[in-house]
């Protein structure tokens, strides 16, 4: 099937979505995508080849790995990379994120009736931003359950959960590897935040996870 444009409700005000990866581990999208682009989109990604999650170690459910029609999801790339460089900076770590990076890949899940998606941290390779994107491409109310479940561990403290509402077409940024964060006595270490999907109880559930380029060998 050819590709179609899925143009994208592109956030403006990066100054809080950056205060809100900082402090928390991720950041709401609201309206990323028109609700019709979303079902579109989502029916025309579940076409591709499936995989079980429990081959994965991820759950339950179907998986489908596919590549995003054309778009503006680039454009998401320079602003993330701008954060994840300046974490970089904060850990003394000199490697550097390219701007000028693309989508590295695009996974669909299908959860229905009794599938999950298991707590889990994201992909730390170090060749991806430590950030990507999750999106829900189903409407709500046509499933229950499924709710977008957030941990994010500190050392020596207690793990902070939240559960993230979304509607058809909102999106959420997650730092998907360490991020760096100073306690009360100005010390930095590394928060780790892991996402998962709770049990979906009736109907199915669709959402999108989006990973982007980052460093470049050489």
């Amino acid at each position: 099937m050819p590709e179609t444009a899925c143009a994208l409700n592109l956030p403006e005000d990066w100054a809080a979505i950056a205060q809100a990866l900082d402090e928390h581990g991720h950041a709401p999208l609201p309206d990323l995508l028109d609700p019709e682009a979303a079902r579109r989109l989502g029916e025309r990604l579940a076409q591709g080849p499936r995989e079980r999650l429990e081959t994965l170690g991820m759950g339950q459910g179907e998986g489908v790995r596919a590549g995003l029609p054309h778009g503006h999801w680039d454009s998401l790339h320079a602003p993330l990379a701008a954060i994840a460089n300046r974490w970089c900076q904060a850990f003394g770590q000199p490697e550097q994120h390219a701007t000028n990076g693309q989508v590295h890949c695009a996974h669909l899940t299908r959860l229905g009736p009794e599938d999950f998606m298991t707590l889990h941290p994201g992909d730390d390779d170090p060749a991806l931003l430590p950030v990507r994107l999750l999106v829900l491409l189903s409407d709500p109310q046509d499933f229950s359950g499924g709710e977008l479940v957030l941990t994010e561990q500190r050392p020596r403290m207690q793990s902070r959960p939240w559960v993230v509402p979304l509607a058809r077409g909102d999106g959420v940024l997650l730092c998907n590897q360490r991020r760096p964060v100073r306690n009360n006595q100005g010390q930095l270490y590394g928060a780790q935040l892991r996402h998962g999907i709770g049990r979906v109880r009736s109907g199915v559930r669709v959402g999108l996870e989006v990973s982007f380029q980052g460093r470049h060998d050489g």
